[in-house]
């Protein structure tokens, strides 16, 4: 059977040509024959068959995953493993509060882009799901992750400190643990008053000088403000 195509082109040398057939019925089989031609005439050729595919939904995007940070949630996702035969477009993002309410859209974002922030408010628990779109439709949803959004730790309190066999030993007050991250970690930065920069751990300490304290406590949101403390040795010592 004759088959009409337009916008058909051919490049190449005479050891590769590459053609290019548009308007192709979808969801047929096409086959081709190609032959070389010189003066005295026309080759032999063998046939080649392909099947051409009307574009559909693209699959969803993958591997959706979250990064949790005062009061913004990260979410990142994989390009889906096909694009229904049309390039994506850009990618849905929609998110609900618990797990009763319906999903609603809260992000658009072009295709070039596979992460996206979104503003949320602390303490809440929340679910999210991705979708890819294409020239065509959009695909089902993604995985579905949950997030609650967290908010950085109070500063310690009651900070204390004492000089032991030349040890620098601090002790404070832990934070009430928060309602939406517990504390993780500590940093505790000490310095001699007026000589250093707050880079310095002393565990070696003389104990004939002022030190400066600064102790902040860490959670998944980040750190506290900070807790200054000041301790004079030489004051202790004439006491």
């Amino acid at each position: 059977k004759s088959l009409s195509c337009s916008g058909t082109t051919s490049t190449g040398t005479s050891d590769a040509i590459t053609t290019e057939i548009t308007g192709l019925a979808p969801n047929h089989s096409h086959g081709f024959k190609v032959f070389a031609k010189n003066h005295v005439g026309a080759s032999g050729s063998n046939t080649a068959w392909i099947t051409t595919e009307s574009p559909t939904a693209p699959n969803p995007p993958r591997n959706l995953t979250t990064d949790i940070m005062d009061s913004k949630i990260t979410l990142t996702l994989g390009v889906p493993s096909h694009n229904g035969s049309s390039s994506i477009t850009e990618y849905v993002i929609a998110s609900r509060i618990g797990t009763i309410n319906p999903f609603s859209v809260v992000k658009t974002v072009p295709s070039s882009e596979t992460s996206v922030t979104i503003d949320t408010t602390n303490g809440m628990s929340y679910q999210f799901v991705a979708y890819a779109k294409n020239n065509v439709s959009t695909s089902s949803a993604s995985n579905m992750v949950e997030a609650v959004s967290v908010s950085p730790p109070a500063a310690p309190t009651n900070i204390t400190s004492m000089i032991d066999s030349n040890n620098f030993v601090l002790s404070w007050t832990a934070p009430k643990s928060s309602a939406t991250a517990p504390v993780d970690h500590y940093k505790v930065n000490v310095a001699i008053s007026g000589l250093d920069n707050f880079f310095k751990l002393y565990t070696d300490t003389p104990t004939d000088a002022s030190y400066d304290v600064i102790i902040y406590a860490i959670n998944d949101a980040g750190k506290s403000r900070m807790a200054e403390y000041n301790y004079d040795t030489k004051q202790k010592s004439n006491n």
